[in-house]
């Protein structure tokens, strides 16, 4: 059983859990993603892998499998811990310890801050009810669109974090585009969330690396 606390642990292995993982990277924080099936890219592989998109920045035309693959290649620039084939039935916040865990079909999981990223409330009521009922037990807010977040994609409760499809907002806004500068505004709160001494702002990645 993980025993180990990570700064930041995304639920969801999709479109927004993905380029939130790379983001992460980039902010030098220790990074879990937990995703319920046993292949990341959530809708891009389970849903519609051979559409073509083409409202995706930076590309012309691209299927959504291949983007799903780039997603990956992105991600995996960071070693972080992927956790696949678990499914997440309970979030709770432990007062003492000052960490969430988070509870899957195989094991329990410690982080200072948590990202969810689980595609649509809908989706969620036909596929995890227990988790909804975590929801439920925790009190996170949530109307008929989804989790309710502020600016900073904070939830009601400190340390926790919503992005992409999950979150309260029309479903005409379901962009992958939108979803991933959610994301990255999501792990930049959480970085600060998990060391007030750091910036909001990452800095740019063009000077990653620059006069080393």
């Amino acid at each position: 059983m993980p025993t180990e606390v990570y700064d930041i642990t995304i639920i969801g292995g999709g479109p927004a859990g993905l380029f939130g993982s790379f983001y992460a990277g980039l902010r030098d924080a220790k990074t879990k993603v937990i995703e319920a099936t046993k292949v990341l890219g959530g809708a891009l592989v389970h849903e519609y892998p051979n559409e073509v998109l083409r409202d995706v920045a930076g590309f012309v035309l691209i299927t959504a499998e291949r983007l799903a693959e780039r997603f990956i290649e992105q991600a995996a620039a960071y070693d972080h811990t992927i956790c696949k084939g678990e499914k997440v039935t309970a979030l709770a916040f432990d007062n003492a310890k000052k960490v969430w865990k988070i509870t899957t079909d195989k094991n329990d999981h410690f982080s200072t801050t948590v990202v969810l990223a689980i595609g649509t409330l809908q989706n969620l009521q036909k596929k995890y009810n227990v988790l909804l009922d975590s929801f439920k037990k925790i009190g996170l807010k949530t109307n008929e669109l989804g989790v309710v977040v502020d600016a900073h994609m904070q939830t009601n409760l400190a340390g926790l974090f919503a992005c992409g499809d999950i979150i309260a907002k029309p479903k005409e806004m379901n962009f992958i585009t939108i979803a991933s500068a959610e994301a990255a505004t999501a792990i930049n709160n959480a970085k600060k969330y998990c060391n007030p001494e750091a910036s909001t702002f990452p800095g740019y990645s063009t000077d990653i690396r620059k006069g080393k």
